[in-house]
């Protein structure tokens, strides 16, 4: 059998957001994507069911470069009022087109049926695959098969030192659930903000919302990527308050008539460390936006555990003088008769 016929390829699709969905009857929240490769099937959860619509779900699948299919067929489908799921539309993905390296790309859904023929929605995601030899693949599961066969053949001797020695503890798994402190947050600055203005820029700030607390940054008015190296800090202590995620919101300034929420994302407070981090996030879009990527922020985070106070050398002092007169009283009392 030539090298050939021993290869395999796992193409891994990772699948990014589903947007502007067109549909007849039903709501678009509840749509969700089929993936078929031959007898290979798989389906996406509901819009409704993601939090920010950000999906990050991945999907594999194993062919051979001989194999007689040759495209995944992804299909957009969604309940209509009554229930019964009906497929808005399709488009076929050639799986000789998907490179080793991960490619971040956009595929369009052409409808079908009452649509056919026109743009019903927008799918983003990851693709790429990895190559194995089945021929190798199987050696090597055979080799640790057999490992613990070999482990297993130990001197008796051995094994009643092993099962003399006491067993180690277990380290324990360090809590993140922070109980009281402070958060620090520090707003770098906003890049690929999505234009909301006439002129083809925004005048972004940024909010940040965190256990009942609000800040906001200084507007930077035209632009679509803002400096702000603005610092937050936020109170926090689990008795009063159960706000466990940090909301993060991206605003566009108007002059005239209310400001307009472009995006959002949330971060659970458990994924803050003790120490500094730089980090970057990207603003899942809202309404005319919704379930789009409309810029990505930039901070840095931390999280300060508040200290136990240390007594005052007053109060150390108070405290062992209160310690001697108890003592002298006990012994006081033992002397009586």
């Amino acid at each position: 059998m030539s090298d050939q016929q021993n290869i395999s390829r796992t193409v891994t699709i990772v699948i990014a957001s589903i947007t502007n969905i067109v549909v007849v009857s039903g709501d678009a929240s509840n749509a969700y994507v089929t993936l078929k490769y031959g007898e290979q099937e798989s389906e996406t959860s509901k819009i409704s069911e993601i939090e920010s619509s950000e999906f990050s779900e991945s999907f594999s699948f194993r062919y051979t470069p001989d194999a007689e299919d040759t495209e995944i067929i992804f299909g957009l489908c969604v309940p209509d009022e009554s229930g019964e799921v009906y497929q808005l539309g399709q488009f076929s993905l050639p799986i000789d087109q998907i490179t080793q390296d991960v490619e971040h790309v956009t595929f369009t859904f052409i409808g079908v049926g009452e649509l056919e023929g026109q743009e019903v929605g927008i799918i983003e995601f990851d693709q790429s695959y990895e190559e194995t030899n089945e021929e190798e693949e199987q050696q090597a599961e055979e080799e640790q098969q057999d490992q613990p066969a070999e482990e297993e053949e130990q001197p008796a001797e051995e094994e009643q030192e092993q099962e003399e020695q006491p067993a180690e503890e277990e380290q324990p798994v360090e809590n993140q659930e922070f109980t009281k402190g402070k958060l620090l947050i520090t707003v770098i600055g906003v890049k690929d903000v999505t234009a909301m203005d006439s002129n083809g820029k925004s005048d972004p700030f940024i909010v940040v919302k965190f256990a009942g607390q609000e800040k906001k940054t200084k507007k930077v008015a035209d632009t679509l990527n803002a400096e702000y190296n603005e610092k937050f800090d936020f109170d926090f202590d689990s008795a009063t308050t159960e706000d466990r995620d940090i909301l993060f919101e991206l605003w566009d300034y108007n002059t005239f008539g209310s400001d307009e929420q472009i995006g959002k994302f949330k971060v659970p407070l458990q994924e803050v460390g003790t120490e500094k981090e730089l980090k970057s996030y990207p603003f899942t879009g809202i309404e005319k936006q919704y379930g789009q990527k409309v810029g990505i922020l930039d901070i840095e985070q931390k999280f300060e555990k508040q200290q136990e106070e240390q007594p005052t050398e007053e109060q150390q002092e108070a405290a062992a003088l209160k310690q001697r007169k108890a003592k002298q009283i006990t012994q006081e009392i033992e002397k009586q008769p």
